[in-house]
């Protein structure tokens, strides 16, 4: 493995024998560390030729406002340019997490073409969905 970043909030890492990038995310996130992290996926996304990313979620809180409207507007086209292409998300359990999570999900999937993705509420299924060869 191949860490990107490495805080308690949040590790983004790549996964060299299964050829995806890990994320996880825990409790709340400042913005300052969500958007360094959120960075850090750019970076492994375009060092490894990966686009698969898997987002563990399920221990974290909401998103600011703020936070959610830049990964939309500066995050997701810089992304998809570097790569980005297939997500698994594994949904917070608590509810305002799931909420904000739920929203960003919605608002990328209707707006962002070529990004195939899937949420969760477990690991198993997320990694299953996410490494499971696709059809061009």
């Amino acid at each position: 493995m191949k860490y990107y970043y490495d805080t308690p909030a949040c590790q983004v890492y790549y996964d060299e024998e299964k050829g995806y990038i890990h994320t996880n995310w825990e409790g709340f996130c400042p913005s300052k560390i969500f958007r360094e992290a959120s960075n850090a996926i750019i970076t492994a996304i375009e060092e490894t030729q990966s686009g698969k990313v898997l987002f563990d979620a399920a221990r974290t809180k909401s998103a600011s406002p703020d936070d959610q409207k830049w990964i939309f507007e500066d995050w997701m086209p810089r992304a998809v340019m570097a790569g980005y292409n297939r997500y698994a998300y594994i949904l917070p359990s608590d509810v305002f997490g799931k909420f904000s999570s739920q929203k960003v999900i919605n608002e990328i999937g209707g707006n962002t073409p070529n990004l195939e993705g899937a949420t969760s509420n477990d690991m198993e299924t997320a990694m299953e969905w996410l490494l499971k060869e696709t059809v061009v």
